[in-house]
């Protein structure tokens, strides 16, 4: 089954006020993410000065396991979220190199599609 991406609901906690700075820290952050940071446990994945790329976690939606990866404002309080992707677990076991720089690929795809629409975005499926 190939990989699908789904655009969502608009973000929640989304901070509005993003600025140029922010946005070029949050490509950079999405960008220096690996495939084996998109399954760690909870915590910060990659950071800037501005930004950083968190695992919130995970969820259970309709039998499945969820990853919960969202780019937040540093240092900010209440609304901070700029970027949301929800990625199956499905996607968790992949053992060729190749497929999991695409998984790698089409999560930097849907984090930065967030970031330009203020929009959480749902990554499904699985490769080989």
């Amino acid at each position: 089954m190939p990989l699908i991406l789904t655009q969502g609901n608009p973000i929640p906690n989304f901070f509005a006020n993003i600025n140029q700075n922010m946005r070029n820290d949050a490509y950079a952050a999405i960008a220096q993410l690996k495939y084996e940071d998109l399954f760690r446990g909870a915590g910060t994945l990659t950071n800037m000065d501005r930004v950083r790329v968190d695992m919130q976690g995970t969820f259970n939606r309709n039998g499945f396991t969820w990853s919960n990866i969202q780019v937040q404002i540093n240092n900010q309080r209440g609304n901070s979220t700029i970027a949301h992707v929800e990625l199956s677990r499905q996607c968790a076991n992949i053992t060729n190199a190749e497929n999991q720089r695409g998984v790698a690929h089409k999560v930097h795809s849907a984090l930065n599609q967030s970031l330009s629409t203020g929009c959480t975005y749902i990554i499904t499926g699985t490769l080989p």
